[in-house]
């Protein structure tokens, strides 16, 4: 398995509001916030993680920034040796 991991100290996410991160539009913040985005960044990091059959998580506290952590499986690569690439 490989894990990848963000970390930051901004603002961090209520935890009623980390499931909504994920989805289509949705965002942590309100409308009146000085953070820009459309809420659609951790909506597409998860359809492309969830195309590789992986995990997407976040760990937040409010004012203490959040930790994603993307988890993706290893596949076996097979060699080379003896095989006929077109």
């Amino acid at each position: 398995m490989a894990r990848i991991v963000f970390e930051d100290d901004g603002p961090g996410i209520p935890i009623e509001k980390q499931a909504l991160i994920f989805q289509k539009f949705g965002r942590a913040s309100s409308s009146n916030s000085s953070i820009e985005g459309l809420g659609l960044g951790l909506f597409i990091a998860r359809q492309i993680v969830d195309g590789h059959s992986g995990k997407i998580s976040v760990e937040s506290e409010s004012k203490k920034g959040a930790r994603f952590v993307i988890e993706l499986p290893l596949r076996q690569v097979m060699p080379l040796e003896g095989r006929v690439l077109i």
